[in-house]
């Protein structure tokens, strides 16, 4: 580690810029840093992380959008989709939670019976499950809630006995929807293509 040089990190990320890998050039210095910084409180020399000031030598990465509904008419097509759909119990309720809650899919699939409060009509989501920076969930902030009382229908349909595997209480860590106990269910692969929607008028 102490003998590689700021240069020699910078030419060989240059290269990977070269290829039209902006993102991969720009992650692969992100891991690097990490590297040195993990390795500088081990050396017994004085050492300097040399990532500093190379991400000013490198093409800005600029992160893409991901796509959206946003127009009417094809968000009540996609409506209707989910309505028609004809699948199991547990993936089409989510996909009618989705418009209605307006939460990332990763947060709807690893939804818990403990975080909910079906009485008033309020889904406590955990602040280490939220879209955060690394330092605000550190520090363990207050949970945000995701309040469904914009739409009864939601809370109605997370209580409807379709969804009571036996496992619902109020105070269980259990799933509301089993299949996503695994990370990556197969079958529930369906929630991470599902485009966000527009808050319902």
């Amino acid at each position: 580690m102490a003998d590689i040089h700021a240069m020699e990190l910078l030419v060989a990320l240059q290269k990977v810029e070269a290829r039209g890998a902006i993102e991969t050039a720009d992650r692969v210095l992100m891991l690097a840093r990490q590297v040195w910084d993990y390795w500088l409180p081990t050396t017994t020399a004085q050492q300097r992380n040399i990532t500093d000031g190379l991400k000013k030598r490198l093409t800005p990465y600029r992160g893409k959008s991901f796509a959206a509904i946003v127009e009417p008419v094809p968000f009540g097509e996609l409506l209707r989709a989910i309505a028609a759909y004809k699948g199991g119990v547990f993936v089409r309720t989510a996909l009618q939670l989705a418009p209605l809650l307006y939460q990332r899919p990763g947060n709807l699939r690893q939804m818990e019976w403990a975080e909910l409060d079906l009485d008033a009509a309020l889904w406590t989501i955990p602040s280490a499950m939220m879209k955060r920076t690394k330092l605000e969930k550190e520090q363990g902030e207050a949970p945000h809630g995701a309040p469904t009382h914009a739409s009864r229908g939601a809370a109605a349909l997370i209580g409807s006995p379709v969804l009571d595997t036996g496992a619902r209480c109020r105070n269980s860590a259990q799933k509301v929807f089993p299949l996503a106990q695994e990370p990556r269910s197969t079958k529930f692969l369906t929630l991470w293509l599902l485009p966000v929607p527009v808050p319902l008028a």
